[in-house]
């Protein structure tokens, strides 16, 4: 005999918001005794969207509580540092120079703030929208036609020789944009002479930088390995450490091992989290299409999982996981 159905009321909504504020899944509440089944609580989202973005809001509150416990020291928000960054965002620089190793923040850290405080990721996106209004504007201002310029000309390739990637200076909002340097380069053939020697030293100067062991350039490794990438991927990248050369710094170095085992075991636990989101969101409709997303997610994860070596006595992971190992 079927339970008799559970009536809805402000009391239980109430209870069920507070506990996913707090970190409890809504698939787990439903499970316990007094709570509305999945499929009552799916229904009542369908017949009232209000109710829909209510669980939703605490579900991103409640995601932020778990990922805080889980990681209470390395993703700490800076209150100070996350009003810096949406200010300058807001003041027209783009977010994707701001958040890098030499930026505000670290990519990863940035994500993590938005996960853990969903105002401050709402304040971002309200910055964006300012600081893309702002270039716009800029770059209406800028003139159309940017008449060559030696000294200018000389600041670029001096910026590249150091190490600088051409589109990035290009693109500052006091530098004539690749439009013009392109001109530029047609134009004035020593330029385009002594600009083609500074790419090739920029690249020498970010492949040895990256080339040798330092703490900026572990960290940039784990970041991208907890942002969802393998290892041999890292090592694939043009300017990054070759895929031997990472093996090697695991083998020779206790901490920079502890830190890709930490990494990776951050990049398992946001697939994880990945998959409950899309189960959670899931509809009956719409059953189909999440169990393709949550098997391409687990396959992602089994791809990027350290591959284990056979015939040592044991199940030892490899250190760089073999060609599509982590």
């Amino acid at each position: 005999m079927a339970p008799p159905p559970t009536l809805r009321s402000e009391a239980m909504i109430g209870e069920i918001v507070e506990r996913m504020q707090r970190g409890e899944s809504l698939h787990r509440i439903s499970q316990q005794a007094g709570m509305p089944n999945w499929f009552t609580l799916m229904r009542w989202q369908r017949c009232d969207p209000g109710l829909k973005a209510r669980l939703a809001q605490a579900r991103d509150w409640g995601r932020g509580v778990r990922f805080q416990g889980a990681h209470p020291d390395r993703f700490r928000l800076d209150p100070v540092r996350a009003l810096e960054l949406i200010e300058r965002v807001r003041a027209g620089e783009p977010l994707r120079q701001l958040a890098r190793r030499y930026g505000v923040v670290e990519r990863q850290s940035l994500d993590a703030w938005k996960r853990i405080s969903p105002d401050f990721a709402l304040e971002l996106e309200r910055a964006k929208q300012a600081g893309r209004a702002v270039r716009e504007q800029r770059l209406k201002m800028r003139p159309f036609t940017w008449l060559w310029d030696e000294a200018m000309s000389d600041r670029i390739v001096l910026r590249v020789s150091r190490g600088e990637r051409l589109i990035d200076v290009a693109r500052g909002p006091d530098f004539p944009g690749l439009h013009a340097l392109r001109r530029w380069r047609r134009a004035q053939p020593a330029f385009d002479g002594a600009l083609k020697i500074a790419i090739r030293r920029s690249r020498q100067v970010r492949a040895r930088a990256h080339g040798r062991y330092g703490a900026s350039t572990a960290d940039e490794v784990c970041e991208r390995i907890a942002a969802g990438a393998a290892l041999s991927e890292i090592g694939a990248v043009a300017g990054a450490p070759h895929g031997s050369t990472l093996r090697t710094w695991m083998r020779t170095r206790p901490g920079f091992a502890e830190q890709i085992a930490q990494a990776r075991a951050f990049r398992d636990e946001m697939i994880e989290d990945q998959v409950a989101d899309i189960a959670d969101a899931a509809l009956p409709a719409t059953m189909e299409d999440a169990r393709r997303q949550i098997g391409r997610l687990r396959t992602r994860l089994r791809a990027t999982a350290p591959k284990v070596r056979k015939g040592t006595g044991g199940a030892e992971a490899l250190t760089g996981g073999g060609r599509r190992g982590a």
